[in-house]
């Protein structure tokens, strides 16, 4: 696991937790002997498949954005609905993002989110809502 300081106080809580039940537990800090640039591409893919799966949620939700304007089939509570989505979908990508110790390359330096979740709030925002009849 990465040394940060968040990993550092999930680790002493489960540490805290195991003594806790009678268990026996100790943590340790060790560096890469050899293999670091393997142990970092492995971090990378792993951030990048869940980058790709908010991508691909992202998309869905776009789609089905795009579904009930096409229908006229907007109302306020259809825009409630899809405001909660958003909202999971940023909280995920901050998730991943703070896991993305290394910089992994597909969403990488994009602080706000990717570009789907901030056109998100736009579509959310725009002209269509009507209101249930």
């Amino acid at each position: 696991m990465p040394a940060t300081d968040g990993a550092e106080r999930a680790l002493r809580r489960l540490r805290r937790e195991i003594l806790e039940m009678n268990g026996s537990a100790v943590l340790l800090s060790c560096s890469a002997l050899a293999g670091e640039q393997d142990m970092v591409a492995l971090f990378q893919a792993a951030r990048n498949d869940e980058y790709d799966e908010i991508l691909d949620k992202c998309r869905d939700f776009h789609a089905g954005l795009e579904k009930e304007y096409d229908a006229n089939h907007f109302t306020f509570g259809e825009l409630e609905e899809n405001e909660v989505e958003l909202v999971k979908l940023k909280n995920w990508y901050a998730k991943v993002a703070a896991r993305d110790v290394f910089g992994a390359p597909n969403l990488a330096g994009h602080p706000r989110g990717p570009r789907c979740l901030r056109a998100g709030v736009g579509a959310l925002r725009g002209p269509r809502v009507r209101r249930a009849g």
